[in-house]
């Protein structure tokens, strides 16, 4: 009898360490394949040079390395912004480093370097006739990839559930939830430059790094290849930048950007993020600045072109979409949106059902619905026309599955169910905005949240005179250490109704203005109240009796100076 129970608990014990090692098999082969799908799905329609061999080889392996990519002319249009194009752009590095043998505790690292952009007006060398048909070419290929995007998210939820039946609830979350905490992210060398001669301003963003850590609770930076260890859920991230820097030119090309001013000087910031899922509380804390001076620097020109430019913007935003729709249909498009939504919706269908030779009693489309629906489409915003062309293509695909053999056609007898003509689509916009999630998360009930900004100083110079020597400082603003803080933490008020205890606080240590170099504003503060110019709270607290909203508001003596010539 006992040898019997020995060799019951060896079975069990055997039994127990298959199963987990099938387990993570199938959490490694499920991970495997999002990750190439979300690869695809994230890449490929904006950049060109991803090979699917190399690809599924370095999924495989553990290492993928993606060299020398070049960043689609179109892409600006896919993500929503109509109007512009890439002239030049690719992309050095992707590197993505994953140890699958321990996916839930190793450190899983990606880096990305050499992003180099350079961006145009599409407008500006092409006639109107190619304009819009570039205009409805983008817009055509935004709205097939929105569809593939979220049809192949959809089948990566459902592929992802039947992998994950039978475990523990919550099984992906957590797995997923580890991964996430092991990430590091690298992004060096970011540079995304616009010209226009038509605007007369030439503008360069400069990022040179960009990291995003794990830590522990402490937020201690991580030293090289050191894995962090959480006990529980939790997740710590620290981002850091630095760098950061705008220039700006007024002389409408790239060159002129060699030597233009920064109108913002670099600087750096950091963010601590933190998610403590057992005590339902987020933590963020933002530092601009990191105790350096952030520094902003304009000339009158710059403001002048500036303005200019932004006027000729909107003008030309408003030229365009002119020729994609008429006025009526556009202001009707904001005004009657379901409406024409529901429109294009059955016109979609009735098109694609005779296209694809499964229409039962839908009539095709004349020439007068034909022109209908393409109006509709330039009008329409992409998700709308996607969510629409879902349906459809579901419906489609339903009454395709029900069509009856060739066998069965010819002998008159149908081997699948007869075609339902009241079959309809379950696809819509909740699907295109929640088709990445995989289970609910409950919302945390305590937050904090804190800002600090370092000391800033906004410059605005005259230089109409010709000789640089006669600049002169039109505005200078100084604000000094700026701290702002927000804690909220859900509860019950004294009627039994949701509410939430609310503090919100800020200060800061000083502000001066000047106009050509007379004072404006000047805070007054003695030497041991230095740092403490000015501090207000406001606060709603929850009682058994009442809710409670107090407001403060502290100053110290402040000049105020109110001068003509402004």
């Amino acid at each position: 009898s006992s040898r019997r129970t020995d060799v019951q608990r060896s079975l069990q014990n055997q039994l127990k360490r298959a199963q987990c090692t099938w387990l993570k098999q199938q959490e490694t082969a499920m991970f495997q394949e999002a990750l190439e799908q979300l690869i695809l799905l994230c890449l490929n329609p904006y950049l060109e040079g991803i090979r699917l061999g190399s690809l599924h080889k370095g999924i495989w392996n553990g290492l993928i390395e993606l060299k020398e990519l070049k960043v689609k002319p179109e892409v600006l249009a896919l993500l929503g912004v109509p109007g512009f194009r890439v002239e030049k752009g690719h992309i050095q590095l992707i590197r993505l480093e994953i140890p699958w043998s321990s996916l839930a505790t190793g450190k899983v690292s990606l880096v990305v370097s050499g992003i180099h952009i350079e961006l145009e007006q599409m407008a500006e060398s092409k006639s109107k006739e190619e304009l819009i048909q570039a205009m409805r070419d983008a817009k055509q290929q935004a709205i097939d990839l929105r569809v593939e995007q979220v049809r192949n998210l959809l089948e990566q939820r459902r592929k992802a559930a039947e992998k994950v039946a039978g475990t523990d609830e919550g099984f992906g979350m957590k797995v997923a939830r580890r991964f996430i905490n092991n990430v590091t992210v690298q992004i060096e060398d970011v540079q995304v430059s616009f010209s226009s001669k038509a605007l007369g301003i030439a503008t360069s963003i400069q990022l040179p790094n960009l990291a995003v850590l794990s830590t522990d609770e402490s937020f201690q930076e991580p030293k090289k290849g050191e894995v962090v260890q959480i006990a529980d859920d939790s997740m710590y991230k620290v981002m850091r930048i630095d760098g950061f820097a705008v220039q700006l030119s007024c002389g409408g090309g790239l060159d002129t950007l060699k030597d233009a001013n920064y109108i913002l000087k670099p600087i750096s910031t950091a963010l601590k993020l933190a998610h403590v899922p057992s005590e339902q509380r987020v933590f963020l804390e933002l530092d601009l600045g990191v105790g350096k001076l952030s520094e902003v620097k304009l000339f009158g020109s710059q403001v002048k072109q500036l303005m200019k430019a932004g006027v000729a913007l909107a003008e030309e935003d408003a030229r365009l979409k002119a020729l994609m729709v008429p006025e009526e249909i556009g202001s009707a498009a904001l005004l009657m949106e379901d409406t024409l939504k529901a429109e294009y919706g059955l016109l979609y269908k009735r098109h694609l059902l005779h296209e694809r030779r499964l229409a039962v009693d839908e009539t095709n489309l004349t020439a007068q619905e034909l022109r209908r629906k393409q109006l509709l489409e330039d009008a329409l915003p992409v998700e709308i026309v996607a969510a629409n062309r879902m349906a459809a293509v579901e419906l489609a695909d339903a009454r395709q599955e029900k069509l009856p053999g060739f066998f069965s056609q010819f002998w008159g007898q149908f081997c699948c169910a007869t075609t339902n003509n009241n079959t309809t689509a379950s696809v819509g916009m909740e699907d295109l905005q929640d088709a990445t999630e995989f289970e609910a998360v409950e919302a945390p009930a305590n937050i904090l949240a804190e800002v600090r900004f370092s000391d800033l100083s906004v410059k605005l110079h005259d230089d109409a005179a010709e000789e640089k020597s006669l600049l002169r400082q039109v505005l200078e603003l100084y604000v000094y250490s700026t701290e702002l803080t927000a804690k909220v933490a859900t509860g019950v008020d004294y009627r039994g109704k949701s509410s939430a205890n609310v503090h919100v606080a800020g200060s800061f240590g000083g502000v001066e203005a000047r106009h050509c170099g007379d004072d404006v504003i000047r805070i007054r503060t003695a030497d041991e109240q230095r740092g403490q110019a000015a501090k207000f709270a406001l606060e709603n607290k929850l009682e058994e009796t009442c809710n409670v909203l107090s407001v403060m508001l502290h100053t110290a003596p402040m000049d105020l100076n109110f001068i003509p010539s402004m």
